[in-house]
């Protein structure tokens, strides 16, 4: 590493630590995680007034278009080259009314719910029917009816079963307990929607028996997709329906269970539209390419705190002589994560001659932010930061993550071998593409929720992620060839 990154390096740290460059009585707030801060609350911003999931940057729509558009504007003050937004087209998926009303013999009960995710909406925009309560998977007769049904989150990723196929684990205060672990973002029994439309189901309910009171759920449309390994420019569900919270599903439940009519309102529109693609270049001495990406669809931890983490580290590679780069670096903000990650789809497909030619490794940050439990429906804060898992698909670039974990101090942090296709986008990229990849990403309680709000995003460990990645960029830069 040359002086100048040297100096640069160690600017950051102290910036972005929360620590001040002198020694105070009272530390102030530095210039440079005051920053960090506003750029994450401009990006969250433009998902508040989202009708159906509040906070969210959803694909297609306004503060989608907003947010890429500022995201490409920065890369363009930064002084990138090459800087472009690149439509990637998809379905849009804009619901208009929604609702659900039980018609008991005690007089209609108004229920809370939210159309699923991507679930096709009603050709009349309502139904009136009977309701059937099929527990956790399709059985019986389901025919022409509302299908209630309990959708499960079980603990799926226990911390000693992690710890067993981990290279490293960096706990040293020892608050990784065994028996501790997370709800995983997926339902188990995701068989259960398919199923009821199978049988001839007119719409469905999901109760969401595991995830959080306190916010409308979303799942990445690969959740109900009929199909999701054909028509990726049809992935709308086939049945029309709705989710409804823990506590809601304890009033439900035993409604269906008796076999009242309910009414279930879902109208909205399905239109061919585009989100975009962000992105810019750093030359460097070599057209090779090392590649940072994330993706800006989504809350704040997820993904907003990945997003700025690239646009951080853009802006400090920018401030470097592109005599200090030996690879070109290329920054890339993907859109359309949760419609079947659609926008990191189109890139490799679009760019397919300039990845298998000349990138050698993607990076990728998701997910940096505050542990929080999951307790009777609702989310407690530990105040620690979500346990990380930092990926790698070269055992021999163990040491260069080991010593980045380490002196950034990114406590409770697993430095992981590639093991699914499924851990998010850099996971993603070595699943379609096969070449080299280093990804963080953190199992937050929270995932694809409106509860995925600003005060969940881990600011001290974003700070030190963005300062690992500066040691394992500059690593990289140095010993590929």
């Amino acid at each position: 590493m040359t002086t100048g990154k040297r100096l640069w390096a160690f600017l950051v740290i102290i910036l972005l630590s929360g620590l001040p460059a002198t020694i105070q009585a009272e530390p102030a707030d530095p210039p440079g995680r005051e920053m960090l801060r506003q750029r994450l609350w401009r990006l969250i911003d433009f998902g508040r007034e989202n009708p159906v999931f509040p906070n969210i940057r959803q694909a297609g729509t306004k503060a989608d278009d907003q947010a890429t558009k500022w995201l490409e504007t920065m890369f363009k003050e930064f002084g990138l080259d090459n800087v472009r937004r690149e439509p990637v087209p998809i379905t849009g998926w804009q619901p208009s009314k929604f609702g659900l009303t039980a018609h008991s013999a005690k007089g209609d009960v108004s229920l809370e719910s939210w159309p699923i995710f991507y679930a096709r909406f009603l050709d009349s925009g309502s139904i009136t029917a009977e309701m059937k309560y099929i527990g956790a998977s399709a059985k019986g007769d389901m025919s022409g009816k509302i299908v209630v049904a309990d959708m499960l989150s079980p603990q799926s990723l226990k911390y000693d079963t992690i710890k067993a196929v981990a290279f490293e684990t960096f706990d040293p205060e020892g608050s990784l307990k065994p028996g501790d672990g997370h709800q995983f973002w997926a339902f188990s029994n995701e068989e259960a929607y398919h199923d009821a439309s199978k049988a001839g189901a007119a719409a469905f309910i999901g109760i969401l028996r595991d995830k959080a009171d306190n916010g409308r759920f979303f799942q990445n449309a690969w959740g109900i997709k009929a199909d999701p390994t054909g028509d990726w420019g049809r992935p709308l569900g086939e049945l029309p329906g709705h989710y409804v919270t823990r506590a809601v599903g304890e009033i439900l439940r035993p409604l269906a269970e008796t076999g009242i009519s309910a009414t279930l309102i879902s109208a909205g529109s399905t239109p061919q539209t585009s989100t975009y693609n962000v992105i810019g270049v750093l030359p460097g001495l070599s057209e090779k390419i090392i590649q940072i990406q994330s993706h800006s669809d989504g809350g704040a931890v997820n993904d907003a705190s990945g997003a700025i983490a690239v646009l951080t580290l853009a802006e400090y590679y920018s401030k470097t002589k592109i005599s200090d780069r030996r690879k070109t670096l290329q920054f890339v903000i993907t859109g359309g994560h949760f419609t079947i990650g659609a926008g990191l789809r189109t890139f490799i497909r679009e760019h397919s001659k300039e990845i298998q030619d000349k990138v050698l490794v993607n990076l990728t940050i998701e997910h940096i932010g505050i542990h929080y439990d999951l307790i009777d429906g609702q989310l407690i804060s530990s105040g620690l930061p979500c346990p990380k898992f930092l990926f790698t698909t070269k055992k021999t670039w163990l040491p260069i993550l080991s010593e980045a974990v380490h002196k950034f101090d990114l406590r409770r942090t697993f430095i992981m071998p590639h093991v699914s296709p499924t851990m998010g986008e850099g996971a993603s990229w070595r699943a379609t593409t096969g070449l080299p990849s280093i990804y963080t990403i953190s199992p937050v309680q929270y995932m694809q929720s409106s509860a995925d709000t600003k005060e969940k995003i881990d600011l001290e460990g974003l700070g030190a992620i963005i300062n690992a990645y500066i040691h394992i960029i500059d690593s990289l830069d140095d010993s590929l060839e």
